[in-house]
C-alpha cells in the first residue's frame, strides 16, 4: 500500500466533503468526517486510516474537533485545515514518490561516475607503468654512464698525476 497516495485520497475527501458542505448553507460552516466514515468511504483499513490521520494531524493538514456541550466534549470529528488544501493542490503527497526516485537515480548516477572515472584513472596508471624490462634498460644504461664518467675521472685524475711527475 502506497501511504502517500492515499493521504492524497484522503485529502480529496477531506475537500470534496468541505466543499459541498459549504454549497449549503450550515450555521458552523465546517465538514467533518469520522475514522469510520473515512474506512467505509475509501474502503481501507481501520489501523491504517488511524496511522494515516495522525500522520495527517501532526503536519496540521486535518484538525480534531470537539464540542462542549453541557460541560462534556463530543467528538464530531476531522476537518480539513488550510495547509491540508494546500497539500492536497499541491500534490504534496504524490510529489514524494518522484522526488525519491529522482534521488535514487542520481544516487545511482553519481556511483556510476565514481565507478566510470575510477577504472578511467586505473587504466590510465596500468599504461603509464613502465614494463620492468624498460626499468632494467634504464638502469644499466645508468650504471653504464655513471661508470664512463667514473673512468673519466680516473682517466683525468692519471693525466694529471703524469703532467705532474714530468713537469717535477
Amino acid at each position: 500500500m502506497n501511504y502517500n497516495k492515499t493521504k492524497h485520497s484522503i485529502l480529496k475527501l477531506f475537500l470534496e466533503v468541505k466543499l459541498n458542505y459549504i454549497e449549503e448553507y450550515h450555521e458552523f460552516r465546517e465538514a467533518f468526517l469520522t475514522i469510520d466514515q473515512i474506512v467505509k468511504k475509501k474502503n481501507l483499513d481501520y489501523d491504517v486510516v488511524k496511522v494515516i490521520l495522525a500522520s495527517l494531524s501532526a503536519n496540521e493538514e486535518i484538525k480534531l474537533q470537539n464540542l462542549n456541550v453541557d460541560n462534556e466534549y463530543s467528538f464530531l470529528g476531522y476537518a480539513i485545515t488550510n495547509k491540508g488544501v494546500f497539500a492536497y493542490e499541491d500534490k504534496k503527497y504524490l510529489r514524494i514518490k518522484t522526488e525519491r526516485s529522482r534521488a535514487n537515480w542520481s544516487f545511482a548516477v553519481s556511483i556510476a561516475s565514481f565507478a566510470v572515472s575510477l577504472i578511467a584513472i586505473l587504466l590510465t596508471l596500468q599504461k603509464s607503468k613502465p614494463d620492468i624490462t624498460q626499468v632494467d634498460k634504464n638502469a644499466i644504461e645508468v650504471k653504464k654512464k655513471n661508470a664512463s664518467l667514473q673512468v673519466k675521472v680516473i682517466d683525468s685524475a692519471k693525466v694529471k698525476k703524469q703532467k705532474a711527475l714530468q713537469s717535477e
